[in-house]
This record gives structure tokens, C-alpha cells and sequence, in this order.
């Protein structure tokens, strides 16, 4: 467990390495014209996104009580879902559209828009900071972030509190030791700055993607 203040050292040595797509547009449906699909992410967003969309209107993963995981449009000024309506109409499964969006993530990730703090603490325990960019939070998400997160912490057993698309905090500790005056103190310094409540989103992290705790 990690005590005493923390110290966000952001460094441009810190940005996570260039990661390959894990699926080619030309490997998909050749019919698949109705949607752009390097424009294809995922996106974190609050639950009630499936209220006010309505049922059957978006492809998602749950992400726990409070978040899901949608398929997500970047229109450049804007982002919209992607309904599985849709993809039948473009010749895309649901399996390559998500494939391919994670793809996209990992490239948009690592072409230096995500600003990256790795924050020292007092005793030698350290933490990475991901911000900036609206997709920051959905890094969780994708394997090659996961060992580079493990080689910044030095660490495989790795927790994380996400928000709301543009913040996450990730651990090498035990999860149980995150609910202290020391994380609530650091989330609070977070909402001050951020333009949405940070939350208090916790999961663990692994190869095959994170597991909500609570």
C-alpha cells in the first residue's frame, strides 16, 4: 500500500509506446460503405446513455452499476453510438466492428494527444494519471496499455478508477487499500480540474480486461 502525498511528474518520456491496430479496414467487408470504420471506438459513458437512447439503439459492453462501454462514431465535433441497424446495413458483425474499434483506440492513444502523468509517492509507490483526451478512460480496455501500465508500475496486479471518458487512475496495489483519505484527497484535486465528476469507478486489471470491484 501506497502512503504519504503524491507528486504528478508529467514527462513526455511517459507517453505509452505506438500500438498496432488489431484490425485492418481491408480485412473487412468490402460492402461495409455505410459507416466509417477508422472513425470506429469505444467509449465510456454513463449507464443512463441506455434510458435515453432506447433499447436496441447502441452496441455496448457493461462496465458495472454506473458505466457501459458503447460503440462509439467520432464525428469530429461530435460522438454519437453506432446501432447494431447500422452495422448489418454497413456488412460489419458486431465482433469486427469492436475489434476494430480497439484497434483505433490504441492508435489514437499513442499518437500524443493522451497526456500521461506518472505520480510518485512518498514511499517509492507510484500511480499513472491519463487525461486530455475524451477516450483516456476506455486505455483500460486495451492489452498493449495493460503491459505498459504493468512495466511503468512494475507490477501485474494492477487496479484502476476511471470517470466518465476523460480520466483514469491507475494502481499496482492492493484494491482494498484505494478507499483512504489519500485517494479521496487526490480525486478531489481531479474534479477540480476535470469538466465531469471523476466518480468512483474501481477495477481491477488484467490481459483480459478489467473487472469491476465497486
Amino acid at each position: 500500500m501506497c502512503g504519504g502525498s503524491l507528486n504528478w511528474i508529467f514527462d513526455v518520456g511517459s507517453t505509452p509506446p505506438p500500438l498496432a491496430a488489431d484490425l485492418k479496414s481491408s480485412m473487412l467487408n468490402p460492402l461495409a460503405i455505410m459507416l466509417d470504420v477508422d472513425a470506429l471506438f469505444p467509449s465510456v459513458v454513463p449507464r443512463s446513455y441506455l434510458i435515453q437512447l432506447g433499447e436496441g439503439a447502441c452496441s455496448y459492453l457493461d462496465l458495472g452499476p454506473n458505466l457501459i462501454v458503447m460503440l462509439s462514431l467520432d464525428l469530429g465535433s461530435a460522438v454519437r453510438n453506432v446501432t447494431p441497424n447500422e452495422l448489418e446495413k454497413s456488412g460489419i458483425s458486431d465482433d469486427e466492428a469492436w475489434a476494430k474499434a480497439m484497434g483505433n483506440l490504441g492508435a489514437q492513444l499513442s499518437g500524443g494527444q493522451l497526456k500521461v502523468g506518472v505520480g510518485e509517492f512518498d514511499d517509492g509507490g507510484k500511480a499513472i494519471f491519463l487525461d486530455g483526451h475524451w477516450l483516456a478512460s476506455a486505455a483500460i480496455f486495451h492489452n498493449g496499455f495493460y503491459q505498459w501500465f504493468s512495466e511503468q508500475l512494475g507490477s501485474d496486479s494492477l487496479c484502476a478508477l476511471i470517470s466518465e471518458r476523460d480520466s483514469a487512475v491507475i494502481f499496482a496495489e492492493d484494491c482494498s487499500a484505494l478507499v483512504s483519505e489519500k485517494i479521496e484527497s487526490f480525486i478531489s484535486r481531479v474534479e477540480l480540474e476535470s469538466r465531469k465528476p471523476f466518480g468512483r469507478n474501481l477495477f481491477t486489471l488484467a490481459p483480459e480486461g478489467p473487472v469491476y470491484v465497486g
